[in-house]
């Protein structure tokens, strides 16, 4: 009976041992299998980063070279924008210099204007000695004062005044409008030397310009 027994806890303990060593193999196994796909795994993610850096390297270089592209080129000169050209010349002095990139150059008639002259106003008193109608034989009414942009003989744009007959005034406006078209130079427009109020013809007044 006692070595009944003892083969049985002999046989019991066998097949213990068998199951724990089955159990260790089995951990022993799935442990290097792990590590096998764990090390696997390492390396696919080190070939990754090493492509994001790559990736990433490229991408400075081609901006170092956009960059060096754009500073080769010079930024050409802003176009003026309308809020920035002149919209009238009535407020600029006589003799006053502007810049074509000022003004309207595909519009250039809209500075060339005519004012009715008023007993007592800036341009009577600085032209009475002239047009005093006790003197000239004319009425106020029957004289305008222009005022216009002309090119001098620097080729520079400068504000040019007159004044003539109301009867000829338009006249003289288109003529000198198409001599600024035509970048005429002129040796000068002042209220001093301009007041022409004995002709009456626009075309010699125009010539005279010229001379």
């Amino acid at each position: 009976m006692n070595k009944r027994n003892s083969k049985t806890v002999m046989i019991f303990t066998s097949v213990i041992c068998l199951v724990l060593a089955g159990s260790i193999i089995y951990l022993l196994v799935g442990t290097l299998r792990l590590n096998r796909e764990t090390r696997a795994l390492d390396e696919q993610f080190a070939q990754e980063q090493e492509k994001t850096r790559e990736t990433i390297d490229k991408l400075k270089e081609q901006e170092a070279a956009i960059d060096t592209e754009t500073a080769d080129i010079s930024e050409p000169e802003p176009s003026p924008t309308p809020e920035s050209l002149l919209v009238s010349i009535l407020d600029c002095l006589q003799g006053e210099t502007l810049k074509e990139s000022s003004l309207y150059m595909d519009n250039p008639g809209i500075y060339f204007t005519a004012q009715q002259i008023f007993d007592g106003d800036e341009i009577y008193q600085r032209a009475e000695s002239r047009i005093n109608p006790d003197k000239s034989g004319l009425s106020l009414s029957e004289l305008r004062y222009l005022k216009m942009p002309y090119y001098n003989i620097k080729g520079e744009i400068q504000v040019g005044e007159m004044v003539v007959k109301a009867s000829v005034s338009q006249e003289v406006l288109d003529g000198c409008l198409e001599l600024f078209r035509q970048k005429q130079q002129i040796v000068s427009m002042n209220l001093e030397d301009h007041i022409w109020i004995e002709e009456d013809d626009a075309v010699s007044i125009i010539e005279k310009l010229k001379s």
